[in-house]
């Protein structure tokens, strides 16, 4: 993708298709051979900038748009309002006060472990609530949590994620293992703990939390009020917080909810992987957003499923509920109404307007991005997952099967900082089985970007005839120098099953030689067997004190599920 030396506006691309192997082009499109009609359907952001017809237009639009009254008083008090709200939360991070605070007031301590940011936004957004309540307040993670400053504090409230089943995030290992197991005497402190995690684990969930508190509780700690779960980030959980905390303090504090607003993506292309696998099928899925997209790689797509029309047509036949009901309050048909609703558990309803009142929306799913937007796609590896009754699971049967091509996806891109890409040319390490490929494909292909060659891939499945995802892309990497190591575990391929821990280890003194060189360590993929098999070989290897300086570091990251 390329523009010319003088572009017509900033969006004017042109794209080309170059096969390596023949060294030529296969094909070329330019954007001046484009009609006028295409060149506006894809530049639809310059035309209204008015970048789109040149400078003098672009120039026009903006006083005409500065002429508009209305637009620019309400985008001014947007911008005071936001304005606001960002010096509290600098003020906090800094230590400082934006507003008054109460002298007779205690400090609060305000603690969180977080893995992919969620944890983290809402201690800030606590922190926020707390001082416009003109209470002092600071925020560690608490990887940078000491007992002493447990026992210098009386007031602390702990955000804490659980990750994977059951563990701890990844930078607050060093904290369960020193501080969880250690004894003191907390009597004088009072605290409160916000537990997060997802019900798809009941065994664990939020486990991390409760473990935090359970040892609060056995050195002598206070509890303010229970601990509050959370399920993926349910704004109604997190209300709970907000009241229990208001109704402690006899203050009134705003809305620390996180609104998930998603925007309408294109299903364009559905690919088969693996045909004839020995696995369940797993899906190239690839979408084109309706809107200006950005995101880095390792970032997080987050989906809100549906219910197929099978499944609708079922529920409404179980209730006797007639086709095409309309529902008063919505205006718009029962069918349309259920598309996005959980529909395992309905109490007694007289009315549709009642019914849909008791039934939530469905939790959504989340997916590792596998491209960078200057591929102009956003693509998915997704593997279908079935109950015992052979249903296709919401998520990957809505992605899979139910949605039809080029019909509309709601996503959201998620940050995913502990995943993201170091921006220098030290080198990495990439570790991942199965759909994980997802998430290493992206690091890769913007290490491909930046002509980065220090990569090395580790990769594990079934077949390699059947389960070698993106082998053609992968294979070209190494013949041009953008992977320098490239080794494959496929289990099923001789006698003796082998993964990729085995590989780490087969590569023991490679691996140290590459750690020392200053490498960063990416895992993506499942965590029970693969993720947990790799960190026990790389402690093994490396030694434990070694990867727990490296996750501190930010030199061993995870995306695993």
């Amino acid at each position: 993708s390329f523009v010319d030396p003088v572009a017509q506006h900033e969006r004017a691309r042109n794209n080309a298709t170059y096969n390596y192997r023949s060294a030529e082009f296969t094909e070329v499109q330019l954007y001046e051979d484009k009609k006028l009609n295409e060149k506006i359907m894809s530049s639809m952001l310059p035309v209204h900038r008015g970048s789109f017809f040149g400078p003098v237009y672009q120039f026009l639009v903006m006083i005409a748009a500065l002429l508009m009254p209305l637009f620019f008083v309400t985008g001014w008090m947007l911008y005071l309002k936001r304005r606001k709200q960002k010096k509290l939360t600098l003020a906090a991070r800094q230590g400082a006060t934006a507003l008054p605070l109460d002298p007779n007031t205690k400090p609060w301590l305000i603690t969180y472990a977080s893995q992919t940011g969620v944890s983290e936004q809402l201690a800030w957004r606590t922190a926020t609530a707390l001082q416009e309540a003109r209470q002092p307040v600071s925020v560690k993670a608490v990887q940078q949590l000491s007992l002493a400053d447990l026992q210098q504090a009386e007031q602390v409230l702990f955000v804490a994620s659980t990750y994977g089943t059951g563990e701890a995030p990844d930078l607050a290992s060093s904290f369960e293992k020193k501080i969880l197991s250690a004894k003191a005497d907390l009597s004088h402190l009072n605290y409160a703990v916000l537990a997060l995690g997802s019900q798809e684990y009941p065994d664990t969930y939020c486990s991390f939390g409760h473990r935090i508190d359970q040892w609060l509780q056995q050195n002598g700690a206070k509890q303010l009020f229970k601990t509050i779960e959370v399920d993926n980030a349910n704004n109604e959980h997190i209300q709970q917080w907000t009241n229990a905390l208001a109704h402690v303090t006899q203050f009134e504090l705003q809305d620390m909810g996180i609104d998930k607003t998603f925007d309408q993506w294109t299903l364009s292309k559905r690919e088969l992987l693996n045909p004839d696998s020995l696995g369940a099928p797993a899906f190239n899925i690839e979408l084109v957003p309706q809107h200006e997209a950005v995101w880095q790689a390792g970032d997080i797509a987050e989906i809100q499923p549906g219910n197929s029309p099978e499944r609708i047509r079922a529920f409404m036949e179980k209730y006797r509920i007639a086709a095409s009901t309309q529902v008063p309050s919505l205006k718009q048909s029962i069918e349309q109404a259920l598309w996005d609703r959980d529909l395992t558990q309905v109490d007694p309803f007289d009315s549709v307007d009642e019914l849909l009142q008791q039934l939530p929306a469905l939790a959504t799913r989340e997916y590792s991005i596998a491209s960078i937007p200057s591929q102009q796609v956003l693509r998915l590896v997704v593997r279908q997952q079935s109950d015992a009754q052979g249903q296709l699971g919401l998520g990957s049967g809505w992605l899979t099967q139910h949605t039809a091509l080029n019909s509309p996806i709601a996503l959201r891109i998620r940050k995913n900082e502990s995943f993201h890409l170091i921006a220098d040319n030290r080198p990495i390490i990439c570790i991942g089985n199965g759909t994980g490929i997802a998430g290493l494909m992206s690091l890769l292909s913007a290490r491909n970007r930046q002509d980065y060659t220090q990569n090395w891939l580790i990769f594990g499945e079934r077949q390699r005839a059947h389960d070698f995802f993106f082998e053609e892309t992968i294979q070209a990497w190494l013949q041009m120098g953008t992977l320098k190591r490239l080794d494959l575990a496929f289990s099923r391929d001789q006698q003796e099953k082998v993964y990729v821990h085995h590989k780490l280890r087969e590569q023991a003194e490679e691996l140290k030689l590459w750690v020392a060189q200053g490498a960063v360590i990416y895992v993506c993929g499942s965590i029970n067997g693969m993720a947990s098999d790799v960190d026990q070989a790389l402690i093994e290897i490396l030694g434990e004190s070694t990867v727990d300086q490296l996750r501190l570091d930010g030199r061993y990251r995870r995306d695993v599920y």
